[in-house]
């Protein structure tokens, strides 16, 4: 297949814009760093050792008084990924204020074991999860009882939705809630 002069300048433009597009786009996925963080980084760069040494004493005992006052919040990797899990469903929230991903988004389905279920009305369920997590059944469907130790995958459905299928019954719409159950 022969492409023209004007198809190869196309696809040079476009690439040369996406690669543009993303360079200009990388400030704003890593925001800056806390300032008493930076300030500790920057420590690095001096050259005496007694006075390097001062730096970071003097940062760390900073970093670690704003972590005791909450004022600085320090996660690993697998810390995020089990928030974003553990607020699945929930309403987006961010996990850093001003940073992506929001609690929850990323995360596409959860399969978990149900700790225990109420039929709260005529038809609607009410089932926790072993990890806490609140789900209602929002449609007015006839589910076999769910019971304690079942398994349950819920996943995200169209429309900001949830679907669950319950020990492998057909899907019914859930909602998550964030209040106490009614035990």
């Amino acid at each position: 297949m022969r492409l023209g002069f004007s198809a190869i300048g196309l696809c040079l433009s476009v690439t040369l814009f996406a690669t543009s597009a993303v360079a200009a786009g990388k400030d704003q996925k890593n925001p800056a760093r806390a300032d008493v963080l930076q300030k500790l980084i920057d420590c690095r760069s001096i050259p005496s050792d007694a006075e390097r040494l001062a730096c970071y004493e003097t940062q760390t005992a900073k970093i670690d008084d704003a972590e005791a006052k909450r004022d600085l919040v320090i996660i690993d990797r697998d810390q995020a990924t089990k928030a974003r899990k553990d607020g699945f469903g929930l309403p987006a929230r961010p996990l850093i204020v001003g940073t992506p991903p929001a609690l929850g988004e990323g995360v596409s389905d959860v399969t978990a074991k149900i700790r225990s279920a109420k039929l709260l009305d005529s038809k609607r369920w009410l089932f926790v999860l072993e990890d806490g997590a609140r789900w209602y059944q929002a449609e007015l469907k006839t589910l076999r009882d769910p019971k304690p130790g079942q398994s349950v995958r819920i996943r995200k459905a169209s429309l900001g939705g949830f679907l669950a299928n319950i020990d492998g019954q057909p899907a019914t719409r859930v909602r998550r809630i964030d209040q106490p159950a009614v035990n």
